[in-house]
């Protein structure tokens, strides 16, 4: 029996890396880029149709570690837009943050999306 214990990376489609990029530094703090990098998707043909797209990816993470996010735009066609997706769809539909200031990063953060007040942990801990 496998246990996952932590994801190393999100990845999120967008229609422009570079804006969503700037947006997830201001919003999250991801502001070191690993990589940034285009070219083609030959592994991706699974999730494009068959076919092999031209993408650029950007793998942004910030100086304090955790996981990081992973920027996915096509190149060579314009995204398609998929269904609305809900609570219990298969994949992951909600992110959490790392944070050496939970309160801070709570103020900063719900201003910009939809996000849970923080809770404290079984340990009293925020």
């Amino acid at each position: 029996m496998a246990f996952i214990s932590g994801i190393q990376q999100i990845g999120i489609g967008c229609e422009d890396a570079t804006k969503t990029f700037t947006w997830l530094r201001q919003a999250f703090g991801l502001n070191v880029k690993i990589f940034d990098d285009e070219a083609k998707a030959a592994l991706m043909t699974r999730y494009t149709g068959g076919e092999v797209h031209a993408r650029r990816a950007i793998l942004a993470m910030n100086m304090n570690g955790g996981g990081g996010a992973e920027i996915w735009q096509f190149t060579s066609r314009h995204p398609k837009a998929g269904k609305k997706v809900l609570w219990g769809d298969y994949g992951i539909n909600a992110v959490k943050m790392k944070s050496n200031w939970v309160e801070n990063s709570y103020d900063i953060i719900h201003k910009k999306i939809h996000c849970t007040k923080p809770k404290k942990s079984p340990e009293g801990n925020l």
